[in-house]
């Protein structure tokens, strides 16, 4: 029985013993591994101390980069996508206030380039309002579907562009005091837009289809810049001795079938005083003296077809030159059967000429 006891003193004794040295070995454990949380918080502390060298740059100078990474004015960023302003609200919160803070960075919208992939209605409605009181500029394919989204901005349209399907007359009744250029690309539907703007005053660009019998009601005699495209001779007359403030024109006839008299009937003089560039897109037509119509005194530039001073085309030029005392700086020949060499022989004063057998891959 004694010896039993002893027995179990000496088990116990021996496993308090070993259970004081796993005390002391957990005792060194916990050391160490203060120790290594210890070295944890202090590269936590530095790690929150630490600042990414871009964010700590003045907004001014963000701003200023952010500004950089769009097209220039008024080219419009994509809607979507790495290029667009939308992604420099998604990089972190500073960069989201900076950007929703910069109106200059929404200036510009093409809600034309994104028709039919997805609804660019909410993108717009998000878009439009960070803008803030800068002037705007705008890219349109479904009247219809974003007037009621952009007319309410038209006091602040510097410029505008208007996209396929645009089949329906439009009307401006309203001001639009900034608005500056115009453009209506060619129309798919049969029947061109026609347009009414009252009151633009700083209107200087129009770029427009022109349908049948149809005379846009647009401030001509301010006009800068003017391009017609599909329009008919007269009508183009009609327009054009309107603009006498051009200095840029570009005319696309359309003739039809069985109507070749419509050039022929022009006015004998129409005078541009200060037009300096001059191009007419045509094929496929014979008319004489077409160029005869025109005086042009401070002309630099013109593009034509030859057939349109048929049937001798370099003594037309040479004549309407002279008639215009204009001191031609470049002349290109399109859809043209003559050779160079004839025109450089026959048009010395010209100092660059250039031809070529179809349209010259002009747009």
């Amino acid at each position: 029985m004694l010896d039993s006891l002893k027995l179990d003193r000496a088990f116990l004794a021996e496993k308090e013993v070993e259970i004081r040295e796993l005390e002391d070995q957990i005792s060194a454990l916990e050391k160490s591994i203060d120790a290594i949380r210890a070295v944890q918080q202090r590269v936590k502390d530095r790690l929150n101390a630490y600042k990414y060298p871009v964010l700590t740059l003045p907004n001014e100078i963000t701003t200023e980069i952010f500004l950089h990474f769009l097209p220039p004015y008024p080219d419009p960023p994509p809607l979507v996508g790495p290029l667009s302003p939308i992604t420099l609200t998604q990089i972190c919160r500073t960069w989201r206030e900076i950007a929703t803070a910069t109106p200059a960075l929404w200036s510009a919208i093409n809600l034309a380039e994104a028709e039919g992939e997805f609804d660019t209605v909410p993108l717009a409605n998000l878009w439009l309002p960070r803008a803030g009181n800068c002037l705007l500029s705008m890219k349109a394919a479904d009247w219809h579907r974003t007037n009621p989204i952009i007319i309410p901005y038209c006091n602040r349209w510097e410029h505008l562009a208007l996209h396929r399907g645009i089949s329906t007359s439009l009307t401006f009744d309203t001001s639009l005091p900034f608005l500056r250029t115009l453009h209506v690309s060619r129309n798919s539907a049969t029947q061109a837009p026609s347009f009414s703007i009252q009151n633009a005053p700083l209107l200087r660009e129009v770029k427009l289809p022109i349908p049948d019998g149809v005379q846009p009601a647009l401030p001509w005699a301010q006009l800068t810049s003017l391009v017609l495209y599909e329009v008919r001779p007269n009508d183009c007359a009609t327009i054009i001795r309107q603009t006498l403030q051009l200095i840029s024109l570009r005319c696309e006839f359309r003739i039809h079938q069985g109507r070749q008299d419509q050039i022929s009937i022009l006015p004998p003089n129409i005078s541009l005083l200060q037009l300096k560039y001059l191009v007419f897109d045509f094929d496929l037509y014979h008319e004489d003296d077409f160029l005869a119509h025109f005086v042009v005194p401070s002309l630099q530039y013109l593009r034509v077809p030859e057939g349109l001073m048929w049937p001798h085309p370099i003594p037309s030029l040479t004549a309407f030159i002279q008639k215009s005392g204009c001191k031609l700086q470049e002349l290109y020949i399109t859809y043209s059967s003559i050779e160079k060499s004839a025109y450089r022989t026959g048009l010395p004063s010209i100092p660059s000429i250039e031809r070529s057998s179809d349209d010259g891959g002009f747009d």
